[in-house]
């Protein structure tokens, strides 16, 4: 059986957390316990290339590491956060409440920070 995630960081313009190290995060809840773990041995070798002091941030969203979380969502094993806080569809009247309170956003297609 597959399981189908609905990604709360793609439902209106995607959204990113950075941890103080620097590691780019797809959402702020991958960034917190338990998966904070799970997200840097999913990426292993790979992690530091997810770092703002190794790349600048539109680097990294347009990379293949950054994109390895979303890519999964297409397996048969999606990425575990994403199936802790995605695999079910939000209820037609609540939105996307993640990121209510955000300033900056980041829009992919334009490679660069929004306000």
């Amino acid at each position: 059986m597959s399981i189908k995630i609905y990604p709360r960081c793609k439902s209106d313009w995607q959204q990113i957390y950075i941890d103080a190290e620097g590691f780019v995060f797809p959402c702020c809840w991958i960034a917190n316990q338990p998966h904070y773990a799970s997200y840097r041995e999913f990426h292993g070798k790979d992690l530091a290339q997810l770092n703002t002091n190794v790349k600048s941030i539109v680097q990294i969203l347009n990379g293949t590491e950054f994109r390895k979380v979303e890519d999964s969502w297409a397996t048969s094993q999606p990425f575990i956060g994403c199936v802790s806080f995605c695999a079910s569809p939000l209820p037609k009247d609540e939105g996307n409440l993640q990121g209510t309170n955000s300033l900056v956003g980041i829009d992919i297609s334009k490679g660069k920070l929004r306000e």
